[in-house]
């Protein structure tokens, strides 16, 4: 009869021991995707933003050769 509590606690502790595990792994799983939505987001916004700097930078390029050739022409 000893015997029987030992293996009935040892499957008590395995089943236990699982849920655990498998509820930290959904965990993690779940954080990574969430944490990989959010570095792509993140790449689309800096894409986005350099986009949006390299149109400025053309804009006043263009501004400036506009300048430079008014001023040589006078």
């Amino acid at each position: 009869m000893n015997n029987g509590r030992w293996q009935l606690a040892f499957w008590v502790i395995t089943v236990i021991a699982s849920v655990w595990l498998v509820s930290l792994t959904s965990g993690v799983i779940s954080n990574d995707k969430a944490r990989a939505l959010e570095d792509k987001e993140i790449r689309i916004e800096i894409g986005t933003a350099k986009a949006e700097r390299l149109l400025q930078y053309a804009e006043i390029i263009a501004r400036l050769t506009r300048i430079e050739t008014k001023l040589e022409s006078q």
